[in-house]
């Protein structure tokens, strides 16, 4: 299994979605501290 990391810090919604579709992302797993964010 490919493990792939990205943060979403001063990234906007379209900029952490197209980064997702670009490397065909399949599953995205929150593992912050806080994961209500």
């Amino acid at each position: 299994m490919k493990t792939c990391t990205i943060g979403f810090t001063q990234k906007n919604a379209q900029q952490f979605f197209d980064l997702i579709r670009h490397n065909n992302i399949a599953r995205i797993v929150d593992v912050g501290l806080n994961s209500v964010s």
